[in-house]
């Protein structure tokens, strides 16, 4: 009997374990207030690499460090270019086209840290596989379905999430030849998609989608809210995604504070960007909001050199500073040591980013 109630204990503390990971945690933005002058006097900037010149690198929609080499996303040049640690062009994937081993246009990458892999996600839903290491091409993958894939991740040896847009669900997720959906699609809330739609460590996956506040948990193959963002008077309430003349009412009569992207986790923060759509006005803006775990605080940075973040590394954050941003930009908000950087190397304003490796001290 002893024996017993010291397995039904232990079994309730695995219970209750459970429920409180899988507790769905409200993060609290502070649309109006500009946090960074909170955090500004704890950033460390902890590297600094300037990368190659020698091609010239306009929209950044997306960067991924693996195997301590960067993968850009030159939207500007529809072209992945990888650097070396030390910002040194290593090699440039350039395959335009409709031929069978071309994308018509990059839609997003993602890597394969399984297979060591870059996925190319072309807009006419082929996913094309490259070598990390080389960027040599290896063979195409055809999407089942007529709906594009936005983006993926792979959660284990058997499992694939990807993001679609719709017809019918967000999210699938593939094991072993089987697929699962999830969240149904909602033509008005989910056509607006997400850049950086997962993130995720050893433990678990992270996913949000289109227009939606929540952000969900994929541990194996299922599926949880994890947070629920929370931007007050300018939210848009869910039920208006059932009327589309209201939803689309709504940003004409206040503003509107939505569209989570650029989400990052680590063991301390969770990171995400975010769309301020002023009251019938074409000046959107992005914003940046860096959740500390520990403390449940979470710190709303408007418009600065440093955000948005592309990804937490370790305990670092990996932002992308264009030195005409430094130089043009009220120099009491920029950090010294990025400032000494660019004088001491005599880096022109129109040179290409700066790769910036930073933390947050206690």
């Amino acid at each position: 009997m002893k024996y017993i109630r010291i397995v039904l204990f232990c079994l309730m503390l695995v219970s209750c374990n459970n429920r409180a990971d899988d507790e769905l945690l409200t993060i609290a933005v502070n649309v109006e207030k500009d946090d960074f002058p909170l955090i500004k006097e704890k950033i460390v900037i902890d590297e600094i690499i300037q990368l190659d010149d020698s091609i010239p690198i306009g929209n950044i929609r997306k960067v991924i460090f693996h195997k301590f080499d960067f993968f850009v996303l030159n939207k500007s040049q529809d072209e992945i270019l990888c650097f070396q640690k030390d910002g040194k062009l290593k090699f440039r994937i350039f395959s335009k086209g409709r031929g069978p081993k071309e994308y018509v246009s990059i839609q997003n990458f993602l890597i394969d840290k399984y297979t060591d892999e870059l996925l190319i996600l072309s807009s006419d839903n082929k996913v094309l596989r490259y070598s990390c290491s080389s960027g040599d091409f290896l063979d195409v993958i055809t999407q089942e379905g007529s709906s594009m894939v936005l983006d993926g991740i792979r959660l284990s040896k058997e499992m694939f999430a990807w993001y679609h847009m719709g017809p019918d669900f967000n999210l699938q997720i593939q094991r072993n030849g089987q697929t699962k959906s999830y969240i149904p699609f909602v033509e008005v809330r989910d056509m607006v998609f997400a850049e950086k739609a997962f993130t995720g460590n050893k433990d678990y996956s992270l996913f949000v989608h289109g227009t939606s506040n929540y952000v969900y948990k994929i541990y194996e193959d299922t599926l949880t809210p994890q947070y629920y963002v929370d931007f007050g008077v300018y939210k848009v309430p869910e039920q208006l995604y059932e009327s589309p003349q209201q939803a689309i009412g709504i940003f004409e009569k206040q503003d509107v504070a939505t569209k989570l992207d650029y989400i990052s986790v680590n063991n301390n923060f969770f990171g995400f960007s975010y769309l301020f759509f002023p009251q019938s006005s074409f000046n959107i803006q992005s914003r940046y909001v860096i959740y500390c775990k520990e403390s449940k605080t979470s710190y709303n940075i408007h418009s600065n050199y440093l955000f948005p973040v592309y990804d937490i590394v370790n305990d670092k954050f990996l932002s992308i500073v264009t030195p005409s941003n430094v130089l043009t930009s009220d120099k009491l908000i920029i950090d010294r040591q990025i400032l000494d950087y660019i004088e001491i190397n005599k880096i022109p304003e129109d040179a290409n980013p700066l790769i910036v490796f930073w933390s947050i001290k206690n």
